[in-house]
């Protein structure tokens, strides 16, 4: 019975002597391990329905009818009229999500190409600085997940969330408020996710 109490004295005191400190050092601890899991929640989540998406996208052929695409696919997030003639339809899993599939049809209204375009390579690509016209950053790359305007320096700033790899990104693109041609761009990991792993 003596054995019995000197343990429990010696396990209690052993819990006392974590303290304060250590109390709120596991409390911490284990708040940054929920941020975690629900920032790798919400990602699986993301990405299941993306994958849902880009298996109804990514399975139809070119030369079907924009009809056919709809009837299938369901109705695009945006459609745009192309300069060159045709349309491109997009289907957004954003504003959150990391995933744009483009659609494009020809003058017939038969589907040419579907392309995933939220990649480094098509920023790289296609977005030319003092060159590019916000106009064809929405025809290539449809509606930003989110738009920041800035009167005082007189820019406007689009973000669009994608994937490198396994990383969570974001491209800025800014844009000359007044004339809507393209100041610059840059990419960065998305600081939504960097902060969820923090402490």
């Amino acid at each position: 019975k003596r054995m019995r109490k000197n343990q429990r004295a010696g396990a209690m005191g052993a819990m006392g002597g974590m303290g304060a400190k250590g109390v709120k050092g596991a409390t911490c601890a284990w708040a940054r391990c929920l941020r975690m899991l629900g920032a790798a929640l919400a990602i699986a989540v993301l990405a299941a329905l993306a994958a849902c998406a880009s298996r109804t996208i990514q399975g139809l052929s070119p030369g079907l009818s924009t009809d056919e695409v709809s009837r299938r696919a369901g109705p695009p997030d945006l459609q745009v009229t192309l300069p060159e003639g045709g349309s491109a339809w997009f289907y957004i899993n954003g504003p959150l999500g990391w995933t744009t599939y483009r659609a494009q049809f020809d003058g017939e209204k038969r589907l040419i190409v579907v392309e995933q375009v939220l990649t480094e390579g098509q920023f790289t690509l296609r977005i030319l600085p003092r060159r590019t016209h916000r106009d064809q950053v929405l025809r290539w790359f449809g509606t930003p997940g989110e738009v920041a305007r800035y009167p005082q320096s007189g820019e406007e700033v689009w973000q669009y969330r994608y994937l490198a790899t396994s990383r969570q990104m974001i491209c800025l693109i800014r844009f000359d408020a007044q004339t809507g041609i393209v100041k610059g761009y840059k990419f960065e990991p998305d600081p939504a996710y960097v902060n969820a792993g923090d402490g």
